[in-house]
């Protein structure tokens, strides 16, 4: 919404802030709102099967979704998906499983598998960042028929991978971060704090 800012030299400008809102499957979720497989979407949060949304937080849990014809999760800013129990997203069609205008960062104590299959048309990549990407905890695979994780606006972006489990299966290329800085996890008494692996 437009909201009058003052400067403290003096000068007015609007500052425009984006609604409170993600895309999953092509329906819109608003913040403090759930959504089930079957894309219906109820106040508050639905728990086991559904996947909740509130204040730049994507909460699956138990959310299964398949053969969609869209992308599967669209935020037009940063995004936190914190994942409880096994998720999955997969598409039939030529488009995203994850596409976050920001920076995305995934965390929890569950996993996500998102797949993208091959269409007439080129496949898009599977999972897509501008800003940079954060894998804290949590198992994280990426099954796809292109470009596994990739980064859209590559100069200075900062990939970090300190903990968690990170597996891509691609027919194309693993990780597209071309100009990224990438961090790799360290490991404390021979336990490894990260796990990247790709195929």
């Amino acid at each position: 919404y437009p909201q009058q800012v003052d400067d403290p030299l003096g000068y007015n400008y609007v500052k425009i802030e984006y609604d409170n809102y993600i895309e999953i499957g092509g329906v819109r979720l608003e913040s403090g709102h759930s959504i089930d497989r079957n894309g219906n979407v109820i106040v508050g949060n639905g728990g086991s099967g559904y996947a909740y949304y509130l204040n730049g937080t994507l909460t699956l849990n138990g959310f299964n979704v398949s053969n969609l014809k869209t992308r599967g999760i669209y935020a037009h800013k940063p995004l936190t998906l914190q994942l409880t129990n096994d998720n999955s997203i997969s598409l039939i069609s030529n488009d995203h499983a994850v596409y976050v205008d920001g920076y995305l960062i995934v965390c929890g104590t569950g996993s996500l598998t998102v797949s993208t299959t091959e269409t007439e048309q080129a496949s898009k990549d599977a999972v897509v960042v501008t800003t940079g990407f954060h894998m804290q905890s949590g198992d994280l695979r990426i099954e796809s028929a292109n470009v596994g994780l990739s980064s859209k606006n590559n100069f200075g972006n900062q990939f970090v991978i300190d903990g968690g489990k990170l597996t891509i299966h691609s027919k194309n290329i693993g990780m597209a971060v071309p100009e990224c800085e990438v961090i790799m996890g360290t490991s404390t008494a021979g336990i490894a704090h990260a796990a990247i692996t790709a195929h």
